[in-house]
């Protein structure tokens, strides 16, 4: 249990960025954790009713209750280094003196990556290219090309080594990945076209892409 907590906060401090407050961890997380890390326990009867009272674990048997709980494991990993610590908000640690190694640009979806709704992107790199990157890379993600002016507007790290792939294999998964279905639901436009226009392009008209995950690591 203790293995799932952690990896879920890493995941939900990934997604939520800079509005990832101790408070804003605990109740983001709520629904999916409170009934796991204190259940509802058989107490005794209710004197009006005659029937079996549920009341919460913790109350029954006197053992820390959900918020206690997922407080002394956020410190926990603050102070293992799996968590930093920006401010007021959490963020994810990375290795020490740990350097980027690359960089990729971003522009039409950048708002999508850096509110945390991008996990992948597909590139039309050459086979030659695509070699450079690899699972575990750190790399700079930049709002454009550094050498149009951009600026890094995150760290990420590729989840999996990039593998080509046809869009007429898109996964029905990746329209959110892509932060296609934030970008439509906020009106944006990728290039001159609409997220669901070039989703439908990708499918009517199959090229063969690179598909490249992250996560996002710290914003910058």
């Amino acid at each position: 249990m203790s293995s799932d907590l952690r990896e879920e906060i890493i995941r939900y401090v990934q997604l939520t960025n800079r509005r990832a407050t101790p408070h804003a961890v605990v109740e983001g997380m709520r629904n999916r954790w409170d009934d796991q890390l204190d259940p509802l326990v058989e107490a005794d009867k209710d004197p009006r009713t005659g029937r079996p009272r549920k009341v919460k674990q913790s109350k029954l048997f006197g053992i820390p209750a959900y918020a206690e709980q997922v407080t002394t494991t956020l410190q926990q990993m603050l102070d293992e280094g799996e968590l930093d610590m920006n401010q007021s908000t959490f963020t994810r640690q990375r290795t020490r003196h740990e350097k980027p190694t690359g960089w990729i640009s971003f522009a039409w979806t950048t708002a999508a990556l850096v509110e945390g709704h991008k996990t992948v992107t597909r590139r039309e790199w050459t086979d030659r290219y695509a070699t450079r990157f690899k699972q575990g890379d750190l790399l700079h993600a930049y709002d454009r090309r550094p050498a149009w002016g951009g600026k890094p507007v995150a760290l990420i790290r590729l989840t999996q080594t990039p593998y080509k792939q046809s869009s007429s294999h898109l996964s029905p998964l990746d329209w959110d990945a892509e932060g296609f279905a934030w970008l439509q639901s906020m009106g944006k436009k990728v290039g001159k076209e609409t997220p669901r226009e070039v989703w439908q392009r990708w499918q009517d008209e199959p090229q063969d892409f690179w598909v490249v995950r992250f996560e996002i690591v710290e914003l910058l």
